[in-house]
């Protein structure tokens, strides 16, 4: 027996698994391996403990398919305490048919999955792709005939055995003879889709869509197929169409958002993938396709507020290149590498915007700060000296110069910069708590003192 290909066709999974070649005469008979290999949290226990089982390939794939559905790895999912299996249903929207094969395929005990790849498959195969996803089997528009059931199996068969052109055919002596099953025309459509046939795909879609005009699924793969063709706006409008229908659907959300990239709509983009991510907070897709635009569009504001230090920074870097004397540029490079703590570029950064903006308090303020956490307390007082020459009711301040004067053990001066917060802002705890400590190292001092 061959290993399942644990690779499935959501673009966003990566192939997490390698099983080996079992040979054995039955599943519970001992088997024979020629090398026992497999990435934590895809292999069952038995495979671990170097027992594997055929239905250990079974458990790999379902938690492939698992972490397509929730975009959690394995590790992140809960267990039940009681019984071992895994927690997952709560983490995707899925049908219960669907739920229940994957739960079968990732039982705790291998005696309670599907003993082989056949088994799994022919319970997949059941399903229409439409009742995958929406949770919904609807009968076909009008009886099948026994021969035309037959032909229906075989192609399904062959379908799931990858032999799509032959399927192909298969699926059309069944349209010949029901010419109005929907759910017959979708896996037709797939089945070209997958040899490469995309405008033959739409023209399967397309009919379903005259059929189930508000199956969200068709539509989806309508835009796929729209996509393969370059026809990207048609693309979007079949997007809009799965959100029309499914507002919180996550994955549209973040393709519309891929192909409004494509055509260079950046901030229809970002706000496409927002929306995504909005929905499904720990999508890392969205969440680096997000980051990518906001960069493209130098959102370096947006950038900094989502904490994506790095990518401020190069965006900051790009808008210096083209205007070196870009001070607010600077400015946002200088607070970005201050929260990845780079901290002397941070400096070199503030002191770049003093130089351009003589007046700009905030960026004296910061690289006061800056300077502080370098440990060049003299050179933050100055910047601190700053601030106060420009805002002199600014308590924070006054605060923080007292703070560097006091480390600089200039207890007097720190005094009075502690006082001049408490006259602003008389409730500033911080403050009143500078001033104690600085009477408390005067008087001790003066005490210590010997007298003439």
């Amino acid at each position: 027996m061959n290993c399942f290909d644990d690779n499935p066709s959501i673009d966003s999974i990566e192939a997490e698994d390698e099983t080996c070649e079992l040979s054995a005469a039955d599943e519970d008979a001992p088997t024979t391996i020629t090398v026992a290999i497999g990435s934590y949290g895809y292999m069952p226990n038995e495979q671990i403990a170097g027992k594997p089982r055929f239905s250990s390939d079974v458990y790999a794939v379902g938690m492939v398919g698992i972490r397509a559905l929730t975009g959690l790895r394995p590790t992140e999912l809960r267990e039940d305490p009681r019984t071992g299996e895994i927690i997952w249903r709560d983490e995707a929207k899925v049908s219960t048919a669907l739920a229940d094969i994957l739960d079968a395929m990732v039982s705790y005990d291998y005696r309670k999955r599907y003993p082989s790849a056949v088994e799994a498959i022919a319970a997949l195969s059941q399903l229409t792709a439409a009742s995958i996803e929406a949770g919904v089997l609807h009968p076909p528009a009008m009886p099948m005939s026994e021969s035309h059931q037959v032909w229906l199996e075989r192609a399904d068969e062959l379908f799931a055995q990858q032999r799509y052109q032959d399927a192909a055919t298969y699926y059309g002596k069944v349209l010949d003879a029901c010419p109005n099953d929907y759910a017959v025309w979708f896996k037709q459509g797939m089945a070209l889709e997958n040899l490469h046939r995309h405008e033959a795909a739409i023209t399967a879609y397309d009919r379903v869509i005259e059929i189930q005009p508000n199956d969200y699924l068709v539509w989806f793969k309508r835009a796929k197929a729209l996509e393969n063709l370059q026809q990207h706006t048609e693309a979007i409008a079949a997007y809009d169409r799965v959100i029309e229908i499914q507002p919180d659907n996550y994955w549209a959300w973040h393709d519309r958002g891929r192909v409004l990239e494509l055509l260079e709509r950046y901030e229809e983009a970002a706000a496409s993938y927002e929306r995504a991510v909005h929905l499904k907070p720990r999508f890392e897709l969205a969440i680096e396709s997000r980051k990518r635009v906001l960069s493209q569009l130098k959102r370096v504001d947006r950038l900094y507020d989502l904490q994506h230090y790095e990518e401020a920074i190069e965006s900051c870097n790009k808008a210096i290149r083209s205007n070196p004397d870009d001070g607010l540029a600077w400015l946002m490079r200088g607070m970005a590498m201050e929260n990845a703590e780079q901290y002397e570029e941070a400096a070199a950064s503030y002191n770049r915007v003093v130089k351009l903006q003589p007046t700009d308090h905030l960026a004296w303020f910061k690289r006061g700060g800056v300077l502080e956490k370098l440990e060049r307390y003299k050179e933050a007082a100055i910047a601190y000296n700053q601030v106060v020459k420009l805002q002199r009711e600014n308590c924070w301040a006054w605060h923080d110069r007292g703070r560097v004067l006091e480390k600089l053990q200039w207890y007097e001066e720190a005094l009075v910069s502690y006082e001049k917060a408490l006259r602003v802002q008389p409730d500033f705890p911080e403050a009143q708590a500078g001033r104690q400590r600085m009477m408390l190292h005067l008087l001790r001092s003066r005490s210590e003192t010997p007298t003439t």
